[in-house]
């Protein structure tokens, strides 16, 4: 119990002086040889953390203490060690602060306790993965054998939503035997000895289930998020909207942003997070995309895009999608190219009015079941350049049941030549009629890879 009541005294202590702990280590009762020192408390928006040693340092077996020696290295500077030479041979105590999801923190100040034997560091320096440990937090200089209440006050580390490491580097030793660490005296039990102070606070509202943006019980702050807002669309989760949103904040998509009838947004571009980040069309009429709407953006652009109705026109603007890329309404390009490099998926309804640009991990897939007419998605004529002839596929697959009328109305001998750079696979229950409505194509289909059927391949009217 008298334990427990120095624990609660301490940070009882802390509180009235208006601090807020991130971390706090106790190494009251330790044999001198630990390796690693956990965390006796973490701030509820961050994971605990051990405190461990760099490879230059080696447990000495000082009681109430983590640390040990090495801290003086064979070679350095005779009259005490230098900070660039602590830093050469991993001379350092370390630590890492990783925030939960959409959490970050602000940390503020270090503050130890600090032993130390007659040849061990007298001074430290606290540095931070921030800028790869390349400036000093702060300093301390002078530690005694046995020095409290030492504080290294932090600027400049603001709102990280990042794992962070820092690292206390120990110098001015004069011998090899020399010892130090942060310590603790025998006489103190359950005494925090070591902390971070700091703040942590959340990266805005994120969405707890899908649903309209304008909805306060989509978010997890039940309100509607404001412009400033950083918000967060969680991965699984659909956020539509009907109306326009002006975004100076962050907006983060895991899941999927909808645009509906009235939608759209401006200000601060989104970020597409992941591959299986989305964004879909679902309007009544055709929508407008332009090259600076930030809702798709040409950098941390969508990897996946649903055209689920209405259609879509983009003008005055290149984009590529990774992923799949689906319609099911009419896809139009002005003055602008798509580069496809996933899938491209022909859903019941869907077409081009343009032809697109394939990549080499593409595949075009014909999936809207019934009869569909090749249009200007395999328009290509002959063999053509990947990724820079528009209508060239890399692959063809024909799925759902859906037979592709190859002619599509063509006179006869107008199709020509059509070319795969690739593969040609054709789904059970699915055809492929190069003679649809027995008229002749005019040309071969020339396939640069392999053929896989499993439905039906009718072959042309063309002799040779």
């Amino acid at each position: 119990m008298k334990f427990k009541c120095s624990v609660v005294f301490l940070l009882f202590c802390f509180s009235i002086n208006g601090y807020a702990q991130l971390l706090q280590w106790n190494t009251y009762g330790n044999t001198g040889t630990e390796l690693t020192e956990p965390s006796v408390l973490n701030n509820a928006n961050i994971s605990p953390s051990d405190l461990t040693f760099g490879a230059g340092i080696t447990p000495a077996g000082n009681g109430f203490r983590f640390g040990g020696n090495g801290w003086f290295d064979t070679g350095n500077t005779v009259a005490g060690s230098t900070l660039a030479e602590a830093i050469a041979g991993n001379n350092y105590i370390q630590f890492v602060i990783s925030p939960n999801f959409n959490y970050a923190f602000t940390p503020t100040s270090f503050v130890f306790s600090w032993g130390r034997s007659g040849t061990g560091p007298i001074n430290v320096a606290l540095r931070s993965s921030v800028d790869g440990f390349a400036s000093n937090l702060g300093i301390v200089t002078g530690l005694t054998s046995l020095s409290n209440g030492n504080t290294i006050t932090i600027t400049g580390l603001t709102n990280i939503s990042t794992a962070t490491t820092f690292r206390l580097y120990g110098y001015g030793g004069t011998g090899t035997a020399g010892t130090g660490g942060f310590d603790q005296s025998a006489t103190a039990p359950g005494i925090v000895n070591v902390q971070l102070n700091g703040t942590t606070q959340s990266l805005g509202p994120i969405s707890v289930t899908s649903g309209d943006w304008n909805v306060a019980s989509t978010w997890s702050t039940n309100a509607v998020p404001i412009a400033t807002d950083n918000v967060i669309i969680s991965l699984g989760h659909t956020v539509h909207t009907s109306t326009a949103l002006t975004r100076t904040g962050t907006t983060k998509v895991y899941g999927a942003f909808e645009l509906r009838n009235g939608g759209f947004a401006s200000g601060t571009d989104f970020s597409y997070m992941n591959t299986t980040a989305a964004l879909n069309f679902n309007t009544s009429t055709v929508y407008g995309v332009a090259n600076n709407h930030v809702y798709w953006p040409v950098t941390n652009g969508p990897n996946n895009v649903a055209v689920l109705v209405g259609g879509i026109a983009i003008t005055a603007a290149n984009r590529t999608v990774g992923g799949t890329f689906s319609t099911a309404s009419g896809v139009n390009l002005t003055t602008s190219s798509l580069l496809l490099n996933g899938i491209c998926r022909i859903d019941a309804g869907g077409f081009f009015n343009t032809a697109p640009l394939y990549g080499a991990a593409s595949t075009l897939v014909y999936n809207s079941s019934g009869v569909y007419g090749r249009g200007f998605e395999w328009s290509a004529l002959g063999v053509g350049t990947i990724g820079t002839t528009p209508g060239y596929p890399n692959a063809v697959q024909i799925s759902n049941n859906t037979t592709l009328n190859y002619i599509n109305g063509a006179v006869a001998g107008a199709v020509g030549i059509k070319a795969i750079a690739t593969h040609l696979t054709i789904d059970t229950g699915s055809a492929l009629h190069m003679n649809y409505g027995a008229v002749s194509a005019g040309g071969a289909l020339i396939v640069g890879g392999n053929l896989s059927n499993a439905g039906t391949l009718t072959l042309g009217e063309a002799i040779g």
